[in-house]
């Protein structure tokens, strides 16, 4: 099991710093004991995931030296739990983002996994193959992805992957190309995990499930083990 948690709450006032100082542990040690009680003392969890882009309170950009430092401080915590076996998953989201992620990495003994979530959406490439170029060669795309993972000697994980579109259309939609080449390299990594995007949020629609994209899905349902 997976669960992401997340560093800040959206009220304006938690920072990043205060988090650095310890004083959010309290919480965090909650969040340990409730998953132990419940029968998730080896999840992994997903701290503070898509840090290095703006959308979310916790975007490390703002104080990447306290970022790095409140990281130590959850995992600190958490581990602090009795009973707890928790793995820990460092999940930048794919492109160039508003720094290198690698200049937040929090150090080895804080880290279990290094993930990447990836969505078949680009701004200019407009047929698939060009997509697919674009998220393997880009800045911090699956090539680096991959190569960083391994000099750290840590395995790799998609927490999110999918394909759909955007409201405002952009999005490779029904691409049974991008899921073939997809579930190739994921099957050809050091994984630990991978969860499809089933899901028809409000900024990304990739629900795969109800016949939405009846190619991506049957391709999705040949490779990984469903219909023959």
């Amino acid at each position: 099991m997976t669960f992401s948690v997340p560093m800040l709450p959206k009220d304006g006032s938690s920072t990043l710093a205060e988090g650095a100082q310890g004083a959010y542990n309290e919480h965090f040690v909650k969040v340990a004991q409730t998953l132990v009680q419940n029968g998730y003392a080896d999840a992994v969890v997903r701290i503070g995931w898509e840090f290095n882009h703006s959308w979310f309170p916790w975007r490390a950009a703002q104080n990447p030296e306290a970022w790095v430092t409140y990281w130590r401080q959850i995992v600190t915590a958490m581990r602090s739990v009795p009973g707890a076996q928790f793995r820990f998953d460092w999940c930048p989201a794919w492109g160039k983002g508003e720094l290198d992620p690698e200049d937040v990495y929090p150090g080895d003994e804080y880290v279990d996994i290094i993930g990447l979530d990836i969505y078949n959406v680009s701004w200019n490439p407009r047929n698939a193959q060009d997509r697919w170029t674009l998220k393997r060669t880009y800045t911090n795309g699956l090539e680096w992805h991959r190569k960083f993972a391994a000099s750290r000697g840590k395995p790799v994980s998609f927490p999110e992957w999918g394909t759909g579109k955007r409201p405002d259309g952009r999005g490779g939609g029904d691409d049974p190309y991008y899921i073939q080449k997809m579930t190739d390299w994921i099957q050809n990594s050091n994984l630990a995990y991978h969860n499809y995007w089933d899901y028809g949020a409000r900024d990304f629609n990739g629900t795969i499930s109800n016949g939405n994209m009846p190619n991506s899905e049957g391709e999705f349902l040949r490779i990984l083990g469903g219909a023959k």
